[in-house]
């Protein structure tokens, strides 16, 4: 197994779950709290091309994991969203919560009472992103930093946010 790029969230029951890429899908895997497996070794997640730099963040019960891909049919790059319980089963089907330029390199974090997650990519020289609900509803996409004309942005990186 090739692994290209991770993440892991801890939900406030103490599930952990994994989320990578394996070049060919994003996949999730999970451990309750007693370290045993809740989940099959690999959950996919994806249904595009090339998924690559997943992020997952808990929300509530569920985990929201985003991630960069081709979208199918036009190629373009989208960051993805999709919601899975702590068994990383999906409970949304994969939607698109990127709108504008050229985005990548998703990041994801949970806002400090659980009830809502950031979703945050680089688009350009600039920072984008949502805030999603346990339900998956994305708000509107959002610049979070603009780095004008001059800038080099080489990744995001998020923490937990308060409300």
């Amino acid at each position: 197994m090739n692994v290209n790029g991770s993440s892991l969230a801890l939900g406030p029951a103490g599930n952990l779950v994994a989320v990578w890429s394996t070049q060919t899908q994003i996949v999730c895997s999970a451990l309750g709290p007693d370290g045993a497996a809740t989940s099959p070794v690999e959950v996919a997640l994806s249904d595009g091309t090339a998924p690559d730099h997943p992020a997952v963040a808990a929300v509530g019960s569920r985990f929201a994991v985003a991630w960069q891909e081709q979208a199918m049919g036009t190629g373009a790059d989208v960051i993805r969203l999709r919601m899975v319980d702590a068994a990383c089963q999906p409970v949304t089907a994969a939607t698109t919560v990127s709108s504008v330029g050229t985005p990548d390199l998703a990041a994801a974090a949970s806002s400090l009472d659980g009830t809502h997650a950031a979703i945050a990519w680089r688009s350009g020289t600039s920072i984008r992103g949502t805030f999603v609900d346990e339900n998956g509803a994305a708000g509107a996409e959002q610049r979070f930093l603009d780095g004008g004309s001059d800038a080099t942005v080489w990744g995001v990186q998020l923490a937990g946010i308060d409300g």
